[in-house]
């Protein structure tokens, strides 16, 4: 594998189907000297990226050697702002979560004592928390540890505001009630503020280690690592156990690696999945070449199933896995000799690697990403949105290669979309809502409905004969400008679109119209109903005699993404959107009625 001095990261939003993904999109950033990856979560407004800094003179708010840094990007990655965070020494970011409040938490370590750190560390690093909002001003930040050099494991949010969070300490005295000896496990309960309200020591005079923890009925799943040495075998066996809020263990499996010409060899639990039937242990496994590796076990962490991804004398690494809706799984890593690595003739590069797992751990179907030089992705960096839609952050070097479209000479960030069909086709819309007779001189505009079918993304809108007038699609909406001198019939049909493909169109919407006055099924009540100001700044008044009590009011965008729905007995609705144009649905009973709006914030 080459290797490089500077690194940046990597960023890509994958929509995952039933064959190999296809890039759709992708961009690149360049920031710093050193960017690793360390987490990622979804914003209101797209992603949060968590990644380590080194040397990041030219980045904002960058401290001295390394920095916890955070890039906020829309859904298309266009970066909205980024902030570092640190002191004097450095920082260790590990995960980013995002609160129930809508903040969020960057969870490491640090050595620095000043700066945005609380200003003491009880050892050489501490675990360290820092809450931010969503303009990245610091909430609260805080340090967590023993006398030691303590490492950060994972951190999960509580039903109680809270969260949890466990690490391995290596010291005794600080924050930590007990200490074993040589490393033991440490699990702490916070507050939503970050005080701890409780916490747990598992270990033994050996070293154990804890990387991952997450909740299954009110008990604790835990998995790490067990440090043990037999006669002149030493190694390090994966540990999977649940314990209650007491600190009881209930079960407790260790597992080690079993190959027979590598008594060294190690095994760690790095992440826990809930299965449908137990659990699903992501793992590290280094011991005369490094895999991606599997630990099935059933829901008491007896082993079902154990399962190596690699090549030996290659360099692999596990990242993630989920359990898609047919029960087979996706496991994403990084691999430098998989069957579809990019790497040329004679060289040894990593690729991001994905691959389809049937229910008993065999490869249905992989696919590389990545250039003629290193794409690496770690742990916490993956976004499940749906079996369709991952967004992964990573790191590459690879310059404009293979899948790279990035022209650079180091590490750069690197953004892209991908799909995969089919699976993934958009649905038919159903036929058209609107009215079946309309007399054009009382309304020459019309506006007709369809609701979202599954996996569409954007809309096509027909009219026949298209002389009737000028249709305009608004995603889930669409407006009818009749032409004066036309009546007679006319079919109106939808059809949704994504990457996939387009639908079929709907069955049609027949109307039936006439250039004349008349009476039709639009009474003059609906007409009296008003939403006001408009354009409005997203504070509206609806008016109207007819809305007695409480009704219901939906809006949407453009595209069709509902993005209000609220029950309102009085006649103000106040929102926060973006500046565009909406639809206004409001929902009175068996009467329904529609309205266009513009915001503009000023």
């Amino acid at each position: 594998m080459s290797i490089k001095l500077t690194i940046t990261a990597i960023f890509i939003t994958l929509a995952s189907l039933a064959q190999l993904p296809e890039i759709t999109m992708q961009q690149c950033y360049d920031n710093s000297v050193s960017d690793i990856p360390a987490g990622i979560c979804e914003t209101e407004s797209g992603y949060a990226v968590l990644t380590e800094v080194y040397n990041a003179t030219g980045t904002p708010g960058f401290h001295a050697l390394r920095d916890f840094h955070i890039r906020f990007v829309d859904t298309l990655g266009n970066t909205l702002f980024e902030k570092c965070y640190g002191g004097s020494k450095s920082e260790y970011p590990k995960k980013i979560l995002k609160t129930g409040d809508g903040n969020f938490l960057l969870f490491g370590k640090t050595n620095s004592v000043d700066g945005d750190l609380p200003g003491n560390i009880w050892g050489y690093n501490d675990l360290c928390i820092i809450k931010i909002n969503q303009n990245g001003d610091i909430i609260f930040s805080k340090t967590y540890g023993s006398t030691g050099d303590d490492s950060p494991g994972s951190i999960i949010l509580l039903p109680d505001g809270g969260f949890m969070f466990c690490g391995t300490i290596y010291g005794d005295g600080g924050d930590v009630a007990n200490y074993y000896g040589d490393g033991d496990m440490w699990i702490c309960k916070c507050d939503q503020n970050g005080n701890i309200v409780s916490q747990m020591t598992f270990g033994d005079d050996k070293e154990d280690k804890c990387n991952d923890i997450l909740l299954n009925d009110g008990n604790i799943i835990v998995g790490g690592a067990k440090f043990i040495k037999q006669s002149l075998v030493t190694m390090y066996g994966a540990r999977l156990f649940e314990t209650d809020f007491q600190g009881n263990i209930l079960w407790d499996s260790f597992i080690p690696d079993s190959v027979s010409n590598h008594l060294d060899s190690s095994i760690e639990a790095l992440s826990i999945l809930k299965t449908t039937d137990g659990y699903m242990t992501l793992c590290s496994s280094v011991g005369g070449t490094d895999y991606n590796m599997l630990l099935k076990t059933d829901n008491q962490g007896q082993l079902e199933w154990k399962k190596k991804y690699g090549t030996y004398g290659g360099y692999a690494a596990p990242a993630y896995i989920t359990q898609l809706d047919d029960g087979n799984y996706l496991l994403l890593g990084c691999d430098s000799k998989a069957p579809c690595n990019h790497a040329l003739p004679s060289q040894s590069t990593t690729d991001i690697w994905l691959a389809e797992l049937a229910t008993d751990g065999d490869i249905i179907l992989q696919q590389c990403y990545g250039g003629y030089g290193d794409e690496n992705l770690n742990l916490n960096c993956v976004i499940k949105k749906s079996d369709y839609h991952y967004v992964i952050a990573g790191d590459s070097d690879s310059d404009n290669s293979g899948d790279v479209t990035c022209e650079n000479d180091d590490r750069n960030v690197w953004l892209v979309e991908m799909q995969r069909c089919p699976g993934y086709e958009p649905g038919v819309p159903d036929i058209p809502s609107g009215p079946d007779t309309v007399y054009s001189a009382n309304h020459p505009q019309i506006t007709f409905t369809i609701e979202p079918p599954q996996n569409a993304w954007t809309f096509n809108w027909k009219m026949e004969p298209d002389t009737a007038g000028e249709l305009t699609g608004y995603g889930l909406y669409a407006e009818v400008d009749w032409a004066p001198d036309f009546s007679g019939t006319v079919q109106l049909f939808a059809q949704s679109v994504n990457y996939c493909g387009e639908s079929q169109w709907s069955e049609p919407k027949t109307v039936s119209v006439f250039n004349t006055i008349g009476t039709d099924e639009y009474n003059t009540n609906e007409v009296s109903l008003k939403v006001y100001p408009n354009p409005s700044n997203g504070d509206f008044i609806i008016e109207s005699a007819l809305l007695n009590g409480k009704f219901n009011v939906k809006i949407y965008d453009i595209t069709g993404n509902m993005v209000v729905n609220e029950f309102l007995q009085s006649n103000r609705l106040k929102t926060n959107l973006q500046d565009g144009i909406y639809f206004v649905k409001i929902i009175d009973g068996e009467n329904v009625y529609l309205r266009k709006i513009v915001i503009e914030n000023k």
